[in-house]
């Protein structure tokens, strides 16, 4: 073995290579826990799974409750990046647990992490894309409105231009 080693070491450079970033990394290269990234983005309330691996999955009968199928996160909330007008939002550095979308005709969309699990409500029914992995209150008009954290206003938009994407991350 030690001769093969020396006589191919390129070979052992390239699987450590190979392996390291990506076990380091965990699944898709994700830094924690194994259920997918959640973003909100545009001007409607797309919850978008960035790992192609999950969907999304209905809990009741009324396309109001959802949750992600397999995966399983490392915390009990979310860390948040929001990307939005300066001035529009107050959104301090730390985690959160309940994160609402609401649109401009106030329905809304919330979702929340429970135990080690991301649950969905909504107060309309929403729907999936194609693949499962987009889940959807879809409306031709209107614009996000606000954001609450936690039960608190964080940000708050007159306009669609005003509010481009939130992402949650374990």
């Amino acid at each position: 073995m030690r001769a093969f080693c020396r006589n191919y070491s390129w070979v052992l450079t390239g699987l450590l290579l190979v392996t390291a970033p990506s076990s380091a990394c965990g699944p898709l290269g994700f830094a924690s826990g194994d259920e997918a990234p959640i973003r909100v983005k545009g001007g409607s309330i797309d919850l978008e799974l960035l790992n192609t691996t999950q969907t999304w999955r209905k809990t009741g009968s009324d396309n109001t409750k959802w949750k992600i199928s397999g995966g399983r996160r490392d915390h009990e909330d979310y860390a948040l990046t929001v990307d939005a007008k300066q001035g529009t939002c107050n959104v301090t550095a730390d985690r959160k647990t309940t994160v609402r979308v609401t649109y401009s005709d106030n329905h809304y969309v919330e979702f929340s992490a429970q135990g080690n699990h991301t649950a969905v409500q909504a107060d309309v029914p929403l729907s999936t894309s194609p693949d499962e992995r987009t889940l959807s209150y879809a409306i031709s008009t209107g614009y996000i409105s606000a954001i609450q954290l936690d039960g608190r206003l964080a940000c708050s938009f007159a306009s669609r231009a005003e509010f481009t994407k939130l992402d949650a991350n374990d």
